[in-house]
């Protein structure tokens, strides 16, 4: 074997070693719409859209939704940090977004802050379970 060939195979071998020694962060529970409006109405869950402004005028939010912008959760912006002081901390935060990628990162970033969170995936998901929507800017509701 070319020294070459050694060196990779020894990167590879050590690379593999990290990967499967390194802790992963546990998944993030996934719900259906039903199953988050049924947590939603029992008052044990608060749904947040992390979507940014632009994506809910053009589309609306689920009504019983607080509008949390990725941008604020991910900088730890004072009004995430106001909003998880605020919360009990025995109430889930379910996250939805437009297909679940940011939800999932946010439920993630709730959980490392001590919360019971959820991924219920994209508010495309929500509107064909045919549930309440509204537009941004109004009042949530039930």
């Amino acid at each position: 074997m070319t020294g070459h060939a050694f060196a990779l195979l020894a990167s590879v071998a050590v690379f593999s070693a990290t990967v499967a020694c390194t802790p992963q962060k546990s998944s993030v529970a996934r719900l259906t719409p039903a199953e988050a409006e049924g947590l939603i109405r029992d008052g044990s869950a608060v749904l947040i859209d992390v979507r940014e402004d632009g994506e809910i005028e053009r589309s609306g939010m689920a009504a019983s939704a607080i509008h949390m912008p990725m941008s604020k959760v991910r900088k730890g912006d004072p009004i995430w940090k106001d909003f998880l002081d605020k919360t009990p901390k025995d109430r889930r935060l379910i996250f939805y977004c437009r297909r679940g990628g940011r939800a999932n990162e946010a439920a993630g970033l709730a959980v490392d802050a001590g919360f019971g969170a959820a991924n219920m995936g994209g508010f495309d998901d929500w509107q064909r379970a045919k549930l309440p929507t509204r537009k941004l800017g109004e009042p949530p509701r039930p």
